[in-house]
């Protein structure tokens, strides 16, 4: 993923979690208008609106923030 700070993948593992998380219909993430609501509120989360840390790990780990959902949400079993 090329900006993995900005945007995150969405498929059948993780789609469901991540629509009940931020309050949208999961069959909306398969729009292109339904994913980009979801970006809009992701984006007006205190910790993606946090500044930039300045120790390289979690630097690292804030460079990836949004990318990280999909460990949080994903559901193997779906």
């Amino acid at each position: 993923m090329k900006r993995p700070d900005l945007f995150i993948c969405i498929d059948s593992k993780n789609r469901s979690g991540i629509a009940t998380a931020f309050d949208v219909a999961a069959s909306a993430l398969q729009t292109f208008e339904g994913y980009w609501d979801l970006m809009q509120r992701i984006w007006r989360c205190p910790w993606w609106r946090a500044p930039q840390p300045q120790q390289a790990l979690e630097r690292r780990i804030w460079n990836a923030r949004v990318a990280l959902l999909d460990s949080v949400y994903y559901r193997a079993d779906t």
